[in-house]
């Protein structure tokens, strides 16, 4: 990404924010957690919560970055180890780094195991079909909200010819590790009718409902309920 002059630039795909005090290139690129994250002990006691990046810029071009995610350490793999940072700032939906270094970083969420089932994360909901009009399959994804994931899907999809159908994500949070039901208002085959929101590297393969359509002669409403108490957490209308 080039910054042509001085200033506060974003990068709303990847959600990051970017102070430079001058003109500068930054590359950007995307690392697989496992890579790094496998060969520490934070796996048991940390939860991935977005992207790892891996940043190049000029020393002491950038003068602050954010990211959008909380309640976190920024995690920094560097060629003698891990380093753990604490913020300059965390506000909502994002963090800042002051004058920050550049190495595969990404954010982390510290967490006790037994209330990793609570928190509460900001999901979406994909869903793709097969360009057959004789007979309609339909693949349903729900996901952490993070770019690099639906990329991922995306391209596969697309490998595969299917096609997105754009739909509203989830209104409410859901939780990480929880189970929600998949259904429809028509009696179709749903393989499977289960499933968890887990996140993984967008370089794993994710979790996904086949739905099984055949003639699409009306309307059909799609629904996620929560397994264990039933609320309806999200619904489409296809046609």
């Amino acid at each position: 990404v080039q910054f042509p002059v001085a200033g506060s630039y974003h990068c709303p795909n990847i959600g990051l924010h970017f102070v430079v005090i001058r003109a500068v290139t930054i590359e950007i690129g995307i690392c697989a957690w496992s890579q790094h994250l496998d060969k520490t002990p934070l796996q048991d006691s940390h939860m991935v919560a977005g992207p790892l990046f891996d940043i190049k810029a000029e020393p002491g071009a950038v003068a602050a970055g954010q990211v959008d995610i909380s309640w976190f350490r920024v995690a920094h793999f560097q060629e003698h180890g891990m380093v753990l940072e604490v913020p300059a700032r965390v506000e909502q939906c994002y963090i800042v780094l002051e004058n920050p270094s550049f190495s595969p970083m990404g954010v982390l969420l510290r967490l006790m195991p037994a209330v990793r089932h609570f928190i509460p994360i900001t999901s979406v909901t994909l869903i793709y079909y097969y360009l057959n009009l004789k007979d309609v399959t339909l693949h349903l994804y729900l996901i952490p909200n993070d770019w690099t994931i639906q990329k991922a899907i995306d391209d596969q999809e697309m490998r595969f010819q299917f096609v997105r159908i754009h739909k509203p994500p989830p209104v409410d949070s859901l939780y990480i590790g929880s189970r929600y039901i998949v259904s429809a208002s028509k009696n179709l085959e749903i393989i499977p009718k289960e499933l968890e929101l887990c996140y993984r590297s967008h370089r794993e393969t994710q979790l996904f409902s086949e739905i099984l359509v055949g003639q699409m002669d009306s309307e059909i409403k799609l629904q996620i309920t929560d397994k264990k108490n039933g609320n309806l957490k999200w619904e489409a209308l296809l046609k």
